[in-house]
């Protein structure tokens, strides 16, 4: 069977192929140049370019032809502009990244997909359940635009310590050097900060964890178990999910558990028609796992060093 020849590979049997000729538009048959003028720096003639074919458009200046020394001060203006816009955006994220950190635990900080630890702790079904869940998130950052556009979220959940926290922030980040706003919430602090308000006036907080691009709700189900934590949570919710804004949640609970907790209006907003993609992170708590295995530690080294002053 004979193979499909590729565009990138040579077919002896073929003539050789000539490049098409650029034809400039000082060169092109349909326009005609008329020149104003010589410049006195560099000599060259400047003017416009005519149309040259049969209608209403002819005889009518359509392009201008600069001297050389002009192209050359307009293509520098150019780069200054394009430097300028560049400057301009590292200062714009820049102050996203400054706001993105102020309300972000101090831990998180550095939290990036690459350092998202598998330890050796882990079984093969554990390890199976964690690096899906660190492909996922790749995937989600990769598409980040076009998940924004759908406003489509995603909803961690899983044991405490297994890095749900991690990932999100590792999504924050990433949408802040995108050049989108985000914002962190922990959602045990929500309405603690809400009754310091001044005067009952809660927009100062609602309305930046509102209108971000990117929210991310840290430990969903940790707030009061009250109604009016639920309100306000579904308040948050459902104006993100009206205005398509992607949500980003991470819980301990069970699915069926989250549920239960939220009434069917704010349920119907987490997770309509499967927008919201969910990712389930099965293993151990890598925290609790280093506490004993330093606990352990110690006690062997207390134990070692009693034994040698006997």
């Amino acid at each position: 069977m004979q193979a499909t020849q590729g565009l990138d590979q040579h077919d002896p049997n073929q003539s050789p192929t000539t490049e098409t000729p650029t034809i400039t538009i000082e060169h092109h048959e349909d326009f005609r140049f008329r020149p104003d003028g010589v410049c006195g720096a560099c000599g060259e003639p400047y003017g416009w370019f005519y149309s040259n074919v049969e209608g209403n458009l002819k005889g009518v200046p359509l392009i201008p032809r600069l001297c050389r020394c002009k192209r050359e001060e307009a293509e520098a203006a150019h780069l200054r502009e394009l430097r300028q816009k560049e400057i301009d955006r590292e200062r714009a994220i820049e102050r996203l990244r400054r706001d993105y950190l102020e309300n972000l635990p101090r831990k998180l900080h550095e939290c990036r997909v690459n350092n998202y630890r598998m330890w050796d702790g882990l079984n093969e079904k554990e390890l199976a359940s964690c690096s899906k869940a660190k492909s996922d998130v790749t995937g989600y950052i990769q598409s980040l635009r076009e998940r924004r556009a759908r406003g489509q979220g995603l909803i961690f959940y899983g044991t405490n310590g297994s890095g749900k926290s991690h990932l999100a922030a590792a999504i924050g980040s990433a949408a802040v050097a995108q050049g989108y706003s985000v914002q962190f919430l922990s959602a045990r602090e929500l309405i603690p900060e809400l009754r310091n308000c001044d005067f009952g006036n809660t927009e100062p907080i609602m309305r930046p964890l509102k209108r971000c691009t990117f929210l991310i709700i840290d430990d969903l189900g940790t707030e009061d178990d009250t109604e009016s934590a639920k309100s306000k949570i579904h308040e948050l919710v459902k104006y993100r999910h009206d205005q398509m804004n992607p949500t980003i949640f991470t819980t301990n609970l069970r699915i069926e558990d989250v549920r239960d907790r939220y009434n069917p209006r704010t349920i119907d907003c987490i997770f309509e028609s499967g927008l919201n993609q969910i990712i389930k992170i099965a293993c151990k708590s890598y925290r609790q796992e280093v506490g004993v295995r330093t606990v352990l530690s110690s006690a062997t080294s207390t134990a070692s060093n009693m034994m040698a002053t006997a």
